[in-house]
């Protein structure tokens, strides 16, 4: 797979920025001739890593590093073993194809000292983490590999689209921006050029992705983060709205110490209840979470809400009384 080939390549370019050849201050050139690729490709590296926090940079195509990095052994640490393993093991989870991901582990465990990795694996094997998942992650690896591809060339893709509604798969053609991970799936944020807009795509409903040679920009002005804020989930679209419910006092510990949304405002009230305050779109994976409460959950606002919630009350009356 492309991706774990990519990083195993920037493993071994840090063992060799971080060995003693590498401390003297080398050439990029040096480190495209010892990986055997071109001094454009460690520029890649060298962003990738930069993004991940570590202190490495070019000065005058000289391949730098910042005092504190250049300490280190050129070992992984046994937090930094445990926090890897940990999330490779969590996203071993959410694919259909889990022993790719055993290579990142080997990789991994290259760049770990016996005691360290002993250390680090009795840790992880005691920690874990579920990503909620109730079903089987549907995307397909190869899905997932051609998305990544076209991601990183900023190419636009071409894939058939399974909404459960229709009868037969639709054909889309997406420029593809972001990519994430949520609860049971893999999900793609990208303007979709049959509705000239931007749209999420799950991507498990996607089949015979192809990869255009027809490159596009990204808007300079668009995050993932700042997409996804007015939403609840992710039900993007349609009309957002100003929610208020008043939880009771049974369940305020629980609402008081999650964070359901970012722009959420909680407050616990002098009888233990909780007013609850969030504007966001998602009218039905909200209504969705305030049924979860059943009868400790009370809609203030808006009324709209408040009558949704009256004829499902109403049907389920119905069909148990």
């Amino acid at each position: 797979m492309e991706f774990t080939k990519k990083v195993d390549a920037i493993l071994r370019f840090l063992e060799l920025v971080r060995g003693k050849e590498g401390q003297k201050g080398q050439h990029i050139n040096y480190y495209a001739e010892q990986l055997g690729c071109s001094p454009r490709t460690i520029r890649r590296y060298i962003d990738d890593i930069t993004l991940s926090g570590f202190p490495i940079f070019l000065e005058d195509g000289i391949v730098k590093t910042e005092q504190k990095m250049t300490e280190i052994n050129g070992y992984l640490n046994p937090n930094e073993t445990f926090l890897l393993l940990l999330a490779v093991d969590t996203i071993k989870k959410s694919s259909s194809k889990p022993e790719v991901f055993d290579r990142l582990v080997d990789s991994i465990t290259r760049y770990a000292k016996s005691n360290t990795l002993e250390e680090a694996t009795l840790i992880s094997n005691r920690v874990k983490i579920y990503p909620g998942l109730s079903e089987e992650v549907s995307t397909h690896p190869k899905v997932l590999d051609s998305l990544l591809k076209a991601i990183y060339v900023n190419h636009s893709v071409e894939f058939f689209y399974q909404k459960p509604i229709d009868t037969e798969p639709e054909k889309r053609k997406v420029d593809p921006y972001y990519l994430f991970f949520k609860k049971t799936d893999w999900y793609l944020i990208g303007r979709c050029h049959l509705r000239d807009d931007l749209r999420i795509f799950r991507v498990g409903r996607m089949t015979e992705v192809k990869q255009l040679l027809e490159p596009f920009q990204m808007p300079e002005d668009l995050s993932i983060e700042s997409y996804l804020a007015d939403v609840w989930e992710l039900e993007k679209g349609g009309e957002e709205y100003e929610i208020e419910i008043i939880f009771s006092p049974s369940v305020a510990p629980i609402v008081m110490e999650t964070k359901y949304h970012p722009l959420e405002k909680k407050k616990q009230l002098p009888d233990g209840s909780v007013n609850y305050k969030v504007k966001c779109a998602g009218k039905n994976e909200m209504l969705r979470w305030i049924l979860s409460f059943g009868a400790n959950a009370q809609v203030i606002s808006p009324q709209e809400f408040r009558e949704d919630l009256l004829v499902i009350g109403k049907y389920y009356f119905e069909a148990y009384c």
